[in-house]
């Protein structure tokens, strides 16, 4: 005997639907702007490729208190020497798909200001391995570089690492650092 379809099931069954519709939209839409959002990067960074360093100071001024609109992705060249001890590692940052962990350092430049930096990377050791760290040089470097925004901090740190270039989870370099920099 077949089975009648009440009211009440009708409407659960349209509920569920609208339900997946919706949720399904939604989705859509935030794909749709974590794509524009990627794109503007890439033109971004496309635009500034074509151009040649510049001294950071140029891209970013002395007096400047927040990074401004054209310098992300602009190569730039900075002299300092690297912060003792300051070195820290980004975990859950691939490198050509293969897990690694990332160093970053302060870099205390001429000017009495700091500047984080990429000092290198090795592959994600194994729980029964020593992490080979990569050494950084000791007294004046300079350093050419593509300058970055500070990223939203993901509350993930630990004592020892950090999961998002932001202040909240590195240590404060000793000189001023540079607004928005990475």
């Amino acid at each position: 005997m077949p089975r009648r379809l009440t009211f009440t099931r009708i409407a659960v069954t349209m509920l569920i639907a609208l339900t997946v519709s919706a949720v399904a939209i939604e989705l859509g839409f935030w794909q749709f702007h974590r794509h524009q959002d990627k794109a503007a990067a890439v033109a971004a960074f496309e635009a500034a490729e074509g151009r040649a360093a510049e001294p950071l100071a140029t891209v970013i001024p002395p007096d400047a208190t927040s990074l401004p609109d054209d310098a992300e992705w602009r190569l730039v060249t900075v002299t300092g020497t690297f912060e003792t001890g300051t070195a820290t590692v980004l975990r859950g940052r691939p490198i050509d798909s293969t897990a690694a962990w990332q160093y970053l350092a302060w870099l205390d430049t001429d000017d009495g200001r700091s500047v984080l930096v990429s000092v290198g990377w090795i592959p994600q050791p194994g729980p029964n391995e020593d992490p080979a760290v990569p050494e950084y040089p000791a007294g004046e470097v300079t350093v050419t570089g593509v300058v970055r925004a500070w990223e939203e901090d993901d509350g993930k740190s630990a004592t020892d690492s950090a999961t998002r270039i932001t202040p909240s989870q590195l240590d404060s370099p000793r000189a001023r650092r540079y607004p928005g920099t990475s």
